[in-house]
């Protein structure tokens, strides 16, 4: 039996996170450090990747950055963007090999805090040449250009943002078991949670100075106490309760039930835990690419494995 208590006032529908109206600003974000899929590779004359980055909540999508290696006897070509049919962008690619590119985004649209684009290169070979099957056109060292400023959390649910590049875990000097083991397993979900992004942990000791929390970074502080629950604190996180509770709050954080704290504290009941059997196939989607297609004489796709993850 699953119980999540609600402790404070609601948030009001303005914090919705797509309720949230982009501000003046701009912010830059690599494609590794949003887990997308990099680089990008497209085979033969019509090669075709789908690019799904995540989009934090208050930013809006403007471009997406890029140096374009050309594969050899290329002599002109094009890439587009396109969303569900609608073409978003036509860029004509450079006469130069790494050269950089900019493909423009404004209007994409964002579901669920992410944003899919299919990317599509026509490859124009040189007369009397054919392109060389095993050498793609590839977009290396790619980076998303954002508008308005990231949004700060406001409840227990959106306290994790979509980009997560360091998160600090404070703990008492001398840490009971409960507080080490929160302190563990909330890392370890935390990494899981984030998969390919190259997200950094650290664990100090409560009461450690730090700089001021950047906008894609979160500090929690896990300490055993009376008082159970998950709440905010500014821009931080303080999750307490007693030793049989505490590794049950911090569970909540990374649980799919956080999406129900929509208030500045929370409290949780007995969580139970279903064993997940390891598996020896998997999708595309969860190696980061959704999509993958070429067209050529000798069709060839590039999949991305990452064996630390």
């Amino acid at each position: 039996m699953l119980a999540v208590a609600l402790v404070g006032p609601a948030a009001s529908a303005g914090a919705a996170p797509d309720d949230v109206d982009p501000v003046p600003g701009s912010t830059t974000l690599s494609l590794v450090d949003m887990g997308a899929s990099t680089p990008l590779a497209f085979y033969g004359e019509q090669g075709t990747a789908e690019l799904t980055f995540p989009v934090p909540r208050g930013l809006t999508p403007v471009a997406l950055n890029a140096i374009v290696e050309l594969p050899v006897n290329v002599r002109a070509g094009m890439i587009t963007a396109t969303q569900d049919g609608r073409t978003i962008a036509r860029v004509a690619l450079p006469a130069d090999d790494e050269a950089p590119i900019t493909v423009p985004l404004a209007g994409v649209s964002i579901v669920d805090n992410a944003a899919t684009v299919t990317l599509r290169a026509y490859s124009v070979p040189n007369p009397g040449t054919c392109l060389d099957p095993t050498n793609p056109l590839r977009l290396i060292n790619g980076a998303v250009d954002f508008a308005g400023e990231a949004a700060p959390p406001r409840t227990v649910a959106d306290f994790l943002p979509t980009v997560l590049k360091k998160l600090t875990i404070a703990i008492p000097s001398d840490p009971t078991r409960a507080e080490s083991d929160a302190a563990v397993r909330l890392a370890a979900a935390i990494v899981a949670r984030y998969g390919r992004q190259p997200t950094a942990v650290a664990v100090v000791r409560l009461g450690t100075p730090s700089p001021p929390t950047a906008p894609f970074e979160r500090r929690i502080t896990i300490q055993q106490g009376p008082d159970t629950g998950l709440a905010l604190q500014g821009p931080d996180l303080r999750i307490s309760g007693p030793e049989p509770d505490l590794i049950n709050q911090a569970r909540l954080l990374s649980s799919d039930i956080s999406e129900l704290a929509i208030s500045s504290k929370a409290v949780v009941g007995p969580l139970k835990t279903s064993p997940q059997l390891p598996g020896n196939v998997t999708t595309l989607s969860a190696l980061g690419q959704p999509t993958v297609s070429a067209v050529a004489l000798s069709p060839q796709v590039a999949v991305g494995l990452d064996q630390t993850r």
